[in-house]
């Protein structure tokens, strides 16, 4: 079954708000989530790499479980994970 709100429509636009006011709240106990109109980017930081692969995981499956509860969709193709040092 497909399910969505024809884009551009005042609908859409206050459903987006409901699903995503408390998306970072979601996140908080291991990143920071940025939200600006319909992009979002989710922060996690750490010196350690392997601390921070978990919380990047974390962060991810946090997401992730909140997307399916909400019959919500991640893109994967405007996703993308960057990394430095």
């Amino acid at each position: 079954m497909k399910q969505g709100i024809t884009q551009g429509s005042v609908l859409g636009q206050i459903l987006f708000i409901v699903y995503i006011y408390d998306l970072p709240i979601s996140v908080k106990h291991v990143s920071k989530a940025i939200l600006f109109a319909d992009d979002t980017s989710v922060i996690a930081t750490d010196k350690d790499f392997d601390s921070f692969k978990q919380k990047t995981y974390l962060a991810l499956t946090s997401l992730n479980q909140r997307f399916y509860i909400n019959q919500l969709v991640l893109i994967h193709s405007v996703f993308s994970l960057m990394t430095g040092s």
